[in-house]
């Protein structure tokens, strides 16, 4: 399986803030401007295989693990201090290419990304708001008799909404105050758009069965 190369800014800064407080801030800053890999945080020790019973020389030995050396998962090197969850391509949850379009073209300049994500919000709140009021229409008219009614979709919806703008605010806040408000936007964006993938997904479970 081929790595996926989109990492988002809110992972980007959370393995800057983890290199800062190692001491690999210049590190880190030109990873995440270069899109690759860090040096690894942290030498590997193991203990070397016990003499033969010819050798006299007895003990373990201490080895440097190589550069590539890590946690792969799926072929995929795992950073420190970054959230596994942004591993996950964008493109699964409905993200436009136009925001990574936009994003390239801000050049790092944090103000701008958080405008990108500001306009993609706009389009994925949208797309939430549609995707909700098409659940709810589904329920009503599915012959699954498994299917919840309306009120308790609507109930945690309501939920969801609050925790969402709470977890982000909390989440981007550690980040200082020049970049917490462009990270919140993006959080915040990307909550949307993954939420509103859980509802057509939701959705579509049902409208099958319904046509049944």
């Amino acid at each position: 399986m081929k790595p996926i190369q989109h990492v988002s800014f809110f992972a980007l800064l959370a393995l800057s803030a983890a290199a800062c407080s190692a001491g690999n801030s210049a590190a880190a800053d030109q990873a995440g401007a270069s899109g690759q890999n860090p040096a690894p945080f942290a030498e590997a020790k193991a203990d070397a295989a016990q003499a033969s019973s010819g050798n006299a020389t007895k003990g373990a030995a201490v080895q440097k693990a190589p550069a590539s050396a890590g946690e792969v998962i799926n072929g995929i090197a795992i950073m420190p201090g970054v959230e596994r969850l942004s591993y996950i391509s964008p493109r699964y949850y409905g993200i436009r290419e136009s925001y990574d379009a936009c994003f390239t073209q801000a050049q790092g300049a944090v103000p701008a990304q958080g405008e990108c994500a500001d306009e993609e919000f706009a389009y994925q709140d949208a797309r939430l708001n549609k995707a909700y009021r098409a659940l709810l229409s589904t329920l009503e008219t599915s012959k699954d008799e498994a299917k919840p009614a309306a009120a308790p979709v609507q109930e945690a919806q309501r939920a969801w909404l609050a925790f969402y703008q709470k977890d982000c605010a909390v989440r981007a806040a550690r980040f200082g105050s020049t970049a917490a408000p462009s990270t919140e936007s993006i959080c915040r964006m990307e909550s949307v758009a993954r939420r509103a993938q859980e509802l057509e997904d939701w959705r579509g479970d049902y409208a099958g069965n319904r046509a049944q």
